[in-house]
């Protein structure tokens, strides 16, 4: 039994798959000064108090390697976030709601897309979607690890995998050198679009 655990999770965090939507139009009367690196999170309250929790573990592993700050707010699951609305006075918000997804082909294989996360950079919002088939939840390492990679990109980091270094923003599990954590290129990529720094020592993969 315990054997067959395995292979289903093993299973699981080789199908994950990301999709991400930048919305990059030209918004010339925003105040870019209002932009920075400390976050209002809402978290949709159709996740239950033990997800929430599996959440700061992926929010702490950005915060303590970057400069990322945030505070958390539940919301009721109904609310209606426009991410990409110039006229709201929300910026540097991400909202994290469940949603139904489906397969996509990606290099001639379907893959399940766990995580999508849509951004308008000009005001530094983003929607990240985490996804939920009927009462079927990711486990917990592959929900971290996908939550942290769509905060890869809420952030404003695209798919690393042009570079050879471990990485949690590998577009698929299955990438050479995708790991489940947050490591030192994500936090320097971070730093260098934020404007912290990182000591850590970048390792190439063999």
């Amino acid at each position: 039994m315990m054997k067959i655990i395995q292979w289903t999770f093993v299973f699981y965090f080789l199908l994950q798959s990301c999709v991400v939507i930048e919305n990059d139009h030209d918004y010339s009367s925003i105040n870019n000064t209002k932009i920075n690196d400390n976050y209002t999170i809402l978290i949709s309250n159709e996740f239950d108090d033990n997800t929430i929790s599996w959440m700061f573990g992926s929010f702490e592993e950005w915060r303590l390697k970057t400069s990322f700050n945030y505070t958390v707010k539940i919301v009721d699951k109904n609310m209606v976030f426009d991410y990409n609305n110039i006229n709201n006075d929300m910026y540097n918000t991400i909202f994290i709601e469940l949603e139904l997804m489906e397969h996509i082909m990606k290099d001639g294989n379907y893959h399940l897309v766990n995580g999508f996360c849509e951004r308008n950079k000009r005001k530094n919002n983003s929607s990240i979607k985490i996804n939920k088939s009927g009462d079927v939840w990711l486990p917990m390492n592959v929900f971290q690890s996908t939550l942290m990679h769509e905060l890869g990109h809420a952030f404003g980091i695209d798919h690393t995998d042009h570079i050879p270094s471990k990485s949690v923003l590998k577009s698929t599990a299955q990438f050479y050198g995708r790991t489940m954590h947050v490591e030192c290129l994500d936090a320097k990529l971070y730093c260098e679009l934020w404007g912290c720094v990182n000591s850590c020592k970048l390792e190439q993969l063999p």
